[in-house]
């Protein structure tokens, strides 16, 4: 399996263009500090000492701690408080901003500290009561709150729950999930902090004969009317964006992998059914449906689209409303859509797919100056339902299902990729346990997050009690 994508988890920036984007990556040696935000303000904390050695956890924390301090007593300009919004929008006013403002001086030399980090730590105030908020949290804060263009922002909350918002150019969802599994279950099955929430500082460790040094304040001159009027303008555009959207943030605890065993089918396939069940029921119609496929058994390879919207699992949604159908009917009939998905999935990911090769054909048809509607036509089809599943668990040190059940995570979400649409990841998180993160826009009169959570759920208990019923009338 090809592991490029991890080489870029750090030190990674996506960079601004007037016509094209660059992702620039920096070498284990060439950087060496994170970014912090605390309260508006921006902090370079250095997380090596000049023997090269890493900083210890209870280092870490003692730095942290000065940077709180710190920003307590600062108080940032509201234009400076809203320098990440230029990363939230349009990438070619950013770019024009960035050469126009942050191009020489003092403020080219904070962004170069900001775009050069390992990665960016957000020590926010919020304290969000719920999944679904702190789910909103993770994808946009404030707007002004989060580095977007980082290859991922830490955010600390300040009830002690943390969160992740990632870049999607450098890498996909599994590379992001493994990190913060490795993160999070690492931590609480090492034991490393104190009942009192402190850092454990192990006696094999050394004490400190030097003082570590105060973290960087970074500094901003944006006194210019111009300056204020771009950050301000960029800081109203995320402020719509963050309006439309629409989250729901779903865990579904009445049956989990061990009915889907039941049924014979693959996890994978019985989600992707509900979920065409779910989009039939309320719009009564089917759609063109989007699921992620990993194609890193190939050097560089990163995805391919399956294509759930199968002509097998169409006949299945409709049977499920086909009062001519029995149980034992319908029940054959989702098998057969499961089968039609596995063996699409697997096509996508040996390199069989069609969307790929549509667009790489595409590509060269531009480079070739050859006009072709056919492509234009098929690549230009709306995904009115953009799905994915995203892994449990992908590392040995937990055991999710037993005695480390507490330290099961929901996952991540994605926001819709058309207007009138859905964006879903899902989790098979247990034997009786799902997440599901659907989202949509607000301006669309036709979706709604909450509504197609709540008909997701009874579709799923739809396909529990068809499989209880058939299954019953065989034994009898």
């Amino acid at each position: 399996m090809c592991m490029a994508q991890y080489e870029r988890v750090f030190s990674t920036t996506r960079l601004p263009g007037m016509e094209c984007d660059e992702l620039v990556h920096l070498g284990a040696y060439e950087t060496h500090h994170i970014a912090v935000l605390r309260k508006g303000s921006w902090f370079a904390l250095d997380m090596f000492h000049k023997s090269g050695a890493v900083l210890r956890p209870y280092e870490i924390e003692e730095q942290l701690e000065r940077i709180i301090e710190m920003a307590d007593g600062l108080k940032p300009s509201v234009t400076e408080s809203r320098i990440a919004a230029l990363t939230a929008g349009d990438r070619t006013f950013w770019a024009e901003a960035r050469r126009n403002h942050f191009g020489h001086g003092i403020n080219h030399y904070s962004l170069s500290v900001i775009e050069s980090a390992l990665f960016c730590l957000v020590l926010d105030e919020s304290t969000p009561e719920n999944s679904t908020e702190e789910a909103y949290l993770n994808m946009h804060g404030t707007g002004a709150d989060r580095w977007f263009d980082k290859s991922f922002t830490l955010i600390v909350y300040g009830n002690g729950k943390a969160g992740m918002n990632v870049e999607h150019s450098w890498a996909d969802a599994p590379v992001v999930g493994h990190l913060w599994e490795h993160m999070c279950v690492g931590e609480a099955v090492e034991g490393c902090y104190t009942s009192a929430g402190r850092c454990v500082q192990r006696s094999r460790e050394y004490s400190r004969t030097t003082p570590l040094p105060k973290p960087n304040h970074l500094q901003w001159s944006l006194n210019d009317a111009k300056a204020k009027a771009v950050i301000d303008q960029a800081y109203t555009s995320a402020q719509e964006l963050i309006s439309d959207l629409h989250l729901a943030q779903l865990c579904f605890d009445e049956f989990g992998k061990g009915l889907m065993k039941q049924f014979n089918v693959s996890p994978d396939g019985f989600l992707q059914q509900a979920l065409q069940l779910t989009f039939y029921k309320i719009h009564k119609k089917s759609c063109l449906t989007y699921e992620s496929a990993m194609t890193r058994t190939y050097q560089l390879g990163r995805t391919e689209t399956v294509r759930p919207a199968t002509a097998a699992s169409g006949v299945f949604v409709k049977s499920m409303s086909d009062s001519a159908k029995t149980n034992k009917e319908r029940l054959q009939l989702m098998k057969a859509a499961c089968a039609a998905h596995v063996g699409r999935y697997r096509d996508a990911m040996s390199g069989r797919g069609v969307d790929r090769h549509l667009f790489a054909l595409y590509v060269v048809s531009q480079g070739l100056g050859v006009e072709s509607q056919f492509l234009k036509d098929a690549l230009s089809e709306p995904w009115r339902l953009s799905t994915s599943q995203q892994p449990q668990k992908q590392t040995n040190i937990w055991e999710p299902q037993g005695r480390h059940q507490h330290l099961v995570c929901s996952g991540g979400g994605f926001g819709p990729v058309t207007d009138d649409g859905y964006g879903v990841s899902y989790m098979v998180a247990g034997e009786d346990l799902c997440f599901f993160h659907v989202s949509s826009k607000r301006s669309c009169s036709e979706t709604d997050s909450v509504k197609f959570g709540e008909v997701l759920f009874e579709s799923l208990r739809e396909i529990r009690e068809m499989f209880y019923d058939a299954t019953s009338t065989e034994d009898e």
